[in-house]
């Protein structure tokens, strides 16, 4: 029952969890399709916004530096005014918190610059210096240094054919870019811790209902009385709940009927039974030794009056479903007793259980090995934490694959003339102490029935 119980919430948590995942799965992919193209633009915008001001930078420096009409700044360039040209080039540099500001040919020569580092143009920047020395300011896409660092550059013309003034700005010009980005991933994270805690508090309480069948199901079919149906689900699931209670009264008046029905059979068959074997016990002392042929038809008379005998106290047993009486008892001794001859290992401790129940199912256990031909017969039982583990081992064909599934229902049995009830009283006895009872191996030559008892702690 524990493990049933344990597998039950492991199953709760897993559908959970997969209600979780879907519903965030679906909230995140929905607010995804909608912030990713906003992202997009928005980073789009502020990008555009950055290239028009750092353009807008490069021809009011290019218009600072323009040449007047006596002197070109190629010709200024290559004469005593370089060093102030490099003063007015650094000036305009700080003032604009830029990088680098250069001078620079059309064909892509560096006439003067002033920066952090030297300047090294790409297949990018030839482009936009080609288009900025034929007309206005233009820029290039953000680019990435060998260092990793990623930057901007603008180009402008000066007035002087020769001459275009290039600026460059990295880091801390784009840093509002890093800053969007930096914002939206923050925003998505949170967004989506928010929606799975949401999405698993919703997840959990859809499963709720369904866990709360689970269980109804899993004490059905352990034999027990489900719960009353609480409502509080979907509508779909409260029907599902109420057609499940239905069904569970269902079978359990049909399990009264069919206890109450084998119990009247016993009772109808044991009078005329008694009276069968008065008898022939009267006709045995009649015929006394002088046939020998008629009192070994007797022998035979009798011999079916005791397996019929023997299948009306199975009739019994299974109509009489009664509480355990639980009392202290040694475990050994008990098993020895209900073992018949079978070989038994049992530590000796003291357990709280019904003895003539647990013996009953014990018996039975032993009688079903033996008449499966599985002889020698091995009774072992240990302590498993609160609970006692009886496993009874024969060397017999073990069950055939169609009956295993079916074992411990009544009635069912694998040979010819078996009443069937001999499992289905251990399942009874099992059940009625609040334990379990499988087919813990079957296998030719090896099978194992397991009866587990809880008995609280050990003594």
């Amino acid at each position: 029952m524990v493990a049933e119980r344990t597998a039950g919430w492991v199953w709760h948590r897993r559908l959970a969890a997969r209600y979780a995942a879907t519903l965030a799965a679906v909230a995140l992919g929905s607010t995804l399709l909608v912030a990713v193209p906003l992202y997009l633009q928005a980073a789009a915008l502020l990008e555009q916004a950055l290239d028009e001001r750092l353009e807008g930078t490069a021809e009011l420096s290019a218009l600072d530096l323009a040449p007047d009409s006596q002197q070109s700044l190629a010709l200024a360039l290559r004469g005593p005014q370089r060093a102030s040209l490099r003063r007015r080039l650094q000036t305009l540099c700080l003032e604009a918190d830029l990088d680098e500001m250069y001078l620079v040919s059309p064909t892509g020569s560096i006439l003067l610059s002033v920066g952090a580092s030297s300047v090294s143009l790409t297949d990018l920047d030839l482009v936009a210096l080609r288009a900025a020395s034929s007309s206005d300011a233009t820029n290039t896409p953000i680019q990435i240094d060998p260092s990793g660092v990623r930057f901007l550059t603008a180009y402008a013309p000066t007035g002087d054919a020769d001459v275009v003034l290039g600026v460059r700005a990295s880091a801390p010009y784009l840093e509002r870019l890093d800053a969007l980005r930096t914002g939206f991933w923050l925003a998505a994270g949170v967004w989506g811790v928010v929606v799975a805690v949401l999405g698993g508090a919703l997840g959990a309480q859809l499963t709720r209902p369904i866990q709360r069948v689970l269980r109804a199901t899993q004490r059905l079919a352990a034999g027990e009385a489900p719960a009353p149906p609480q409502p509080g689900g979907s509508a779909e699931l409260d029907a599902l709940q109420d057609a499940f209670a239905e069904m569970a009264a269902s079978v359990h008046q049909r399990e009264r009927r069919l206890r109450a029905l084998a119990g009247a059979v016993a009772h109808e068959v044991r009078n005329p039974s008694n009276a069968l074997r008065l008898h022939l016990g009267l006709l045995r002392r009649n015929l006394g030794v002088a046939d020998p042929q008629l009192t070994a038809r007797v022998d035979v008379l009798e011999g079916e009056l005791d397996a019929l005998d023997a299948t009306v106290d199975g009739f019994l047993v299974f109509a009489h479903d009664r509480a355990p009486r639980r009392a202290p008892v040694a475990l050994r001794a008990l098993l020895e007793r209900a073992a018949d001859g079978a070989t038994v290992h049992s530590p000796d401790t003291v357990v709280d259980v019904d003895p003539l129940l647990v013996g009953r199912a014990v018996a039975n256990l032993v009688r079903n090995a033996r008449e499966a031909g599985g002889e020698p017969v091995v009774v072992r039982a240990r302590r498993e934490g609160a609970s006692v583990c009886i496993e009874v081992e024969d060397a017999g064909p073990g069950f055939a694959a169609e009956l295993l599934p079916r074992a411990f229902e009544p009635f069912v049995s694998g040979r010819v003339g078996g009443s069937g009830l001999g499992l289905a009283i251990v399942a009874a006895v099992a059940l009625a102490h609040g334990g379990t009872v499988e087919v813990a191996r079957s296998a030719p030559g090896c099978t194992v029935v397991a009866l587990r008892i809880p008995v609280g702690r050990e003594r």
